[in-house]
């Protein structure tokens, strides 16, 4: 989003686009986003690979498939 904001104060006279605490907070919630992805990722691995380990098959997937991903 910040190189899009970026590239409007390069080319738009009167952009309207914010200073240093616009750009600041925008980085905040990438960061805070970027960060809840991580971790909801490597909650879901988690729990699929504990799954794995103690051979608990998916009800949606009857086949033995799902322990070689």
């Amino acid at each position: 989003m910040e190189i899009i904001e970026y590239l409007v104060t390069l080319t738009v006279a009167k952009n309207g686009v914010g200073g240093y605490d616009n750009n600041m907070l925008d980085m905040i919630a990438n960061f805070l986003g970027s960060l809840c992805c991580v971790l909801v990722t490597r909650g879901a691995e988690r729990i699929k690979s504990n799954a794995r380990l103690r051979g608990i098959r998916p009800k949606e997937d009857p086949k033995e498939e799902w322990l070689q991903r």
